[in-house]
């Protein structure tokens, strides 16, 4: 990948100069002179983001003199998620509604009263240990059990056979299917061979914001979408030094290598004053040096 490295504020999001600042919506720009924006695809982790900058995306005067618009660029600026989903069989989001079936079936489901699936511990630990690319079991011995609370593995490896069967006969899935969907691969018997479970995406130019927040399904996702990308247009943006989720997946070693030798690296601060600069630059020294960046 080409590794864009943008510290905090220096517009790695907006910037629109390509010689003075190399943001992704100067980068997209200079993409659109020889692709087709149905063939660049500009991913973030969250909706509010991605809607960011699919706003100022579709404010680009070409953009806006070829009749794009929000509906037309739906699944090429999205989410990771978002995409990968787009790329599957058409499956419902497992919701709540779900859950109290589940309880049901089981009423051990319920020992965690939360509304929001996306925060019941058991669907958190399954979540969690998938994002790091562990088994249950693996996953278990290092995490905080605490976290879990009211489960322990043998209820938690008791209760997801049902919960993924459920998934299965009603047609639904939950974020983490979304990118294990995308990537999956089964053995073909006549070939011998693992092969992919959904096509590698046709496409030219790739384009991933906060490339650092990605966990370990995410990452592989992420390259199996730049497979066929052209001329090495296939673009990571992010911080290293902003490896927040490393405790959730993410591969901090990996940006700091990556960033050690950037593509292109952001250089003029907007936000921070100069001496929060300097301090946070005395506290990251030692880093920067083990890398060599």
């Amino acid at each position: 990948p080409r590794f864009i490295a943008g510290p905090p504020g220096t517009g790695k999001t907006h910037g629109e100069d390509i010689k003075e600042n190399w943001g992704i919506v100067g980068l997209y720009k200079e993409l659109l002179l020889k692709y087709h924006p149905d063939k660049i695809i500009l991913l973030s982790h969250t909706n509010v983001a991605a809607d960011q900058i699919k706003d100022a995306i579709l404010a680009l005067p070409i953009m806006k003199e070829r009749g794009f618009t929000k509906k037309s660029m739906k699944y090429k600026i999205c989410t990771i998620h978002s995409y990968c989903k787009n790329r599957l069989l058409h499956k419902d989001k497992f919701e709540y509604e779900d859950h109290k079936n589940l309880i049901i079936q089981n009423r051990l489901f319920g020992r965690d009263s939360s509304t929001d699936v996306d925060k019941h511990t058991l669907y958190k630990f399954r979540s969690d240990a998938k994002g790091r690319g562990k088994t249950y079991d693996e996953y278990w011995r290092i995490c905080d059990k605490f976290a879990y609370r009211p489960y322990r593995i043998e209820l938690i490896k008791e209760l997801l056979p049902i919960y993924e069967k459920y998934k299965k006969d009603n047609n639904k899935c939950d974020y983490t299917d979304m990118i294990e969907d995308f990537i999956k691969q089964t053995y073909n018997e006549k070939t011998k061979k693992m092969e992919d479970d959904v096509r590698d995406p046709d496409i030219d130019a790739v384009i991933i914001d906060e490339c650092q927040d990605s966990n370990v399904p995410q990452t592989k996702a992420i390259e199996k979408m730049a497979t066929n990308v052209k001329e090495d247009h296939y673009y990571l943006v992010g911080d290293a030094d902003q490896t927040l989720f490393e405790y959730a997946g993410s591969d901090a070693d990996k940006y700091h290598k990556l960033a050690a030798h950037p593509y292109k690296e952001l250089r003029e601060g907007l936000r921070c004053s100069e001496a929060i600069n300097k301090k946070c630059k005395e506290i990251i020294l030692d880093i920067w040096n083990h890398y060599e960046s």
